[in-house]
């Protein structure tokens, strides 16, 4: 009977919230080993879970959704103009008498 053994490194990121040539990696990243039924997930240290190859791969990746986040991100709108209009003589007498 074959037993199915799998390993696997995961993170996540947002790419709407990183730049270009400047992502920053967690320090530690999750390492599943399942053997079977048995999941054991444990925390490793970034630089151990991925080889410097494996690290640009993904940094290669990650920028393409950047610049893809980027370009299907929608514009925040501006808050509406208030205008503001000088008091009536009447409203600026008034103010005037608050501290009488």
């Amino acid at each position: 009977m074959d037993t199915r053994v799998q390993v696997a490194a995961h993170f996540t990121v947002n790419p709407a919230k990183l730049v270009v040539g400047a992502i920053e990696f967690p320090s530690q990243v999750t390492v599943t080993l399942a053997v079977g039924d048995q999941i054991e997930p444990q925390k490793v240290d970034f630089d151990v879970a991925f080889t410097v190859e494996q690290r640009a791969k993904i940094e290669e990746k990650l920028n393409t959704l950047i610049i893809e986040a980027g370009r299907t991100a929608k514009p925040v709108e501006a808050p509406a103009a208030v205008a503001i209009s000088p008091p009536s003589p009447d409203e600026a007498e008034g103010a005037l008498n608050l501290f009488d």
